[in-house]
């Protein structure tokens, strides 16, 4: 059967922080000598409770107005002035820092899905990786980009993430319905021997067919 392949991924990461302009606490006028970076304020469990503007000639000495403060995004390198920066929303996991890097939670799942179509039906192909994956960054990182937006590094994924993979036979009329559905999820991660083998085992063909696209959905959640 002829077909071809039309990938709309949906990527969700970190929806649960907000990159955000900040309150100034800086002393003077900004400039290449004191410029008004974004400092994060950390409190002893290394949760980042508020970011502020700041200037290293007042906050150059790790502390203000009685907390631990630690830059976090570099000033713009043309204009000197903050450009922002990370701080969970209320109820979400907080942005953390240890050692000068900052750790940011996903609380929400990674979603990918493709949509494939053939001669007489569509099949949806969808993985979704659980929350909790987590991304970091230094001040550093964000040294001289214009924006202040880091080079993110992708921290191990948790051994007790989920993943579920999908495949959906759909009718091409106006109004599409169901054929047939496979799914199966694994609640912690896996090899890809081992994932590929249950595929085997459940019997779960159009998963199995398709199975290129599964193993590159999941790369970096194999163990």
């Amino acid at each position: 059967m002829k077909f071809k392949s039309i990938i709309s991924s949906v990527i969700l990461v970190a929806a649960s922080v907000l990159f955000i302009s900040v309150a100034p606490a800086q002393a003077g006028e900004c400039s290449a000598e004191d410029p008004c970076h974004t400092y994060a304020m950390v409190n002893d469990a290394g949760v980042v409770t508020n970011i502020i503007v700041c200037q290293p000639s007042v906050c150059g000495s790790g502390t203000f107005a009685g907390s631990r403060v630690v830059p976090q995004v570099a000033a713009n390198p043309e204009t000197h002035q903050n450009q922002g920066g990370y701080l969970a929303n209320p109820g979400s996991t907080p942005v953390t820092e240890s050692n000068g890097r900052f750790t940011i939670t996903n609380d929400q799942p990674i979603v990918s899905q493709t949509i494939v179509k053939e001669e007489v039906s569509n099949t949806v192909l969808q993985s979704e990786i659980g929350s909790g994956t987590q991304k970091s960054f230094t001040f550093n990182d964000t040294v001289g980009k214009p924006n202040g937006t880091p080079t993110m590094t992708n921290e191990a994924i948790k051994s007790s993430t989920s993943a579920t993979l999908s495949a959906t036979e759909l009718t091409k009329f106006d109004t599409p319905t169901v054929v047939a559905k496979e799914t199966i999820t694994f609640n912690k991660r896996e090899t890809e021997e081992f994932v590929q083998l249950q595929l085997q085992v459940d019997s779960l063909q159009r998963i199995l067919r398709n199975w290129t696209y599964f193993k590159l959905s999941l790369i970096g959640w194999f163990l």
